[in-house]
């Protein structure tokens, strides 16, 4: 019987290998955003954040756009390197690291990054990645702990 749950355990997860991979899932609400279009026509990010190669894996910038290409609240990881796994991920911890900062400034509210696509496009030359998130903010809500 253990032997029977052992290797369909095995089976399911040689079948299931590559199920997740990073960057292949788009987010259907908008699947139209691209990087062409907002290198084009989303010129003016309410903030840009620069991280140099030093002192991350990956020279970034992190923009913010406001009603860009049909999201009320975008933020956007550009790197200029391929869009690996590694890469992505530290796209995603660059996300993630804006978004707990954020949070930790606004006891009122809950900012969310939801993930949307990765896409690129060619800046004079230089392909650059890009990686979009779309922001939501709600209240926050307390907890009361019992005593």
């Amino acid at each position: 019987m253990i032997r029977g749950l052992l290797l369909f355990s095995l089976s399911f997860l040689m079948a299931c290998n590559g199920c997740a991979t990073t960057g292949a899932a788009v987010n259907i609400t908008h699947q139209n955003v691209s990087a062409a279009v907002m290198a084009a026509d989303c010129l003016d990010p309410v903030e840009v954040h620069n991280v140099p190669p030093f002192r991350f894996p990956i020279p970034a910038q992190l923009t913010r756009h406001h009603g860009c290409q049909n999201v009320d609240d975008m933020l956007v990881v550009l790197w200029p390197l391929e869009p690996t796994k590694t890469n992505i991920a530290a796209a995603e911890l660059l996300m993630m690291m804006y978004v707990d900062y954020q949070n930790e400034k606004s006891p009122e509210t809950v900012l969310v990054a939801t993930f949307i696509k990765v896409d690129s496009f060619d800046n004079d030359g230089t392909i650059v990645q890009a990686a979009f998130y779309e922001l939501t903010e709600s209240p926050r809500v307390v907890e009361e702990v019992e005593e």
